[in-house]
């Protein structure tokens, strides 16, 4: 059986209390460097409906390669967001990116106690242990054991804390971004070895799974979509934010000009997952069974059937609706973007939940 220790104080006891009781509101919160997004959840008896869901632009420069460099900028922009949403949640789930948090592995001939867990994480994890955050899973294999670790390091999290707490919310859990999305994946579709997109706006991340937990990570630098923005605005002459609209609806331009720039960048991200895909087979020898985008990217036109025609992976389109009931109150039309640039801030809003 699969060992699972929960991650960063997820409180188990304190789901079951109102799962089973009372109505629960959630507030899953995604710190992006093109957008903050937020999504409230409410699960009663046995159902998780999605209450309100909302974005904004983040400031320049507030949060870089998924860092937050300005809490105040962040602040403010959350705080409006809340405002304006009239969220209503008092409790917040976190994701860290994956960036900042780091997943390892090591192999065990036999089964650890918390003692030898707690040992060996301080000989291996390259950090002060009294200064990270970790968690792991306990995987029979074999000849033994996996344990799969994740760590993190004190003041990031400390960092969040703190823009939650300014707004009299309260941090409740925090786990991590990969963690989150295998999980409400795995909710959603079932057990299956699948290869994450997570596309952002400043760089993409690989999160690549077998059936039971995510067995590694790749940050791909330099080509969110920002470069196809950054393209655009080089080669059509046109400002940021004329390159992000015919980005998502190349018909603002000539057509012929933009379907190349367009070509070129899909390309060279193909390549990266392409690439990606073989050196997991030849590690793990385990190789994901379909593809999912989230993030901005996932937004580009035909973006998804590109892909599936020159990686050899079946394309699950992501559906929350489908299994998360949708408050009459979200405009049923918004929901291509909830399913792929405000899925994350869903899948932090259940955590708590599945």
């Amino acid at each position: 059986m699969l060992y699972k220790k929960n991650m960063f104080n997820l409180l188990k006891k304190f789901k079951d209390k109102f799962a089973k009781k009372e109505a629960f509101l959630s507030l899953g919160v995604d710190f992006g460097s093109f957008a903050i997004k937020v999504a409230e959840v409410n699960f009663y008896k046995d159902t998780i409906e999605l209450t309100s869901y909302g974005q904004a632009r983040t400031f320049e420069n507030s949060i870089i390669k998924h860092e937050i460099v300005d809490i105040n900028l962040v602040i403010t922009v959350l705080k409006n967001l809340c405002h304006n949403l009239q969220v209503k949640a008092t409790f917040v789930s976190y994701g860290l990116p994956a960036i900042l948090s780091f997943f390892e592995k090591i192999h065990l001939k036999t089964f650890p106690n918390e003692e030898n867990i707690q040992q060996r994480l301080s000989e291996e994890i390259p950090f002060n242990f009294e200064d990270v955050i970790y968690s792991y899973f306990i995987v029979p294999s074999q000849d033994g054991f996996d344990l799969y670790y994740l760590y993190a390091k004190k003041n990031i999290v400390d960092k969040i804390s703190k823009i939650v707490n300014s707004l009299n919310l309260h941090l409740r859990s925090v786990d991590s971004v990969f963690i989150n999305l295998h999980n409400f994946l795995e909710y959603m579709y079932g057990k299956h070895s699948k290869l994450i997109i997570d596309w952002g706006y400043s760089d993409i991340r690989l999160i690549f799974t077998d059936k039971e937990v995510p067995i590694n990570i790749r940050n791909i630098s330099n080509l969110g979509y920002k470069k196809l923005e950054q393209d655009l605005v080089n080669n059509l002459k046109v400002d940021k934010e004329q390159a992000l609209k015919i980005m998502f609806n190349p018909f603002l331009y000539d057509l012929d000009k933009v379907k190349k720039l367009f070509i070129e960048y899909i390309k060279k991200v193909i390549e990266e997952v392409d690439l990606s895909i073989n050196r997991i087979k030849d590690k793990y020898a385990v190789g994901p069974e379909v593809f999912y985008i989230v993030g901005g990217g996932g937004r580009l036109p035909n973006c998804a059937e590109i892909f599936a025609n020159n990686i050899g992976l079946d394309y699950q389109k992501i559906e929350i609706q489908k299994k998360i009931k949708i408050n009459k109150n979200i405009d049923i039309n918004y929901l291509d973007i909830i399913n792929t640039q405000g899925f994350l801030a869903v899948a932090n809003a259940v955590m708590v939940f599945i």
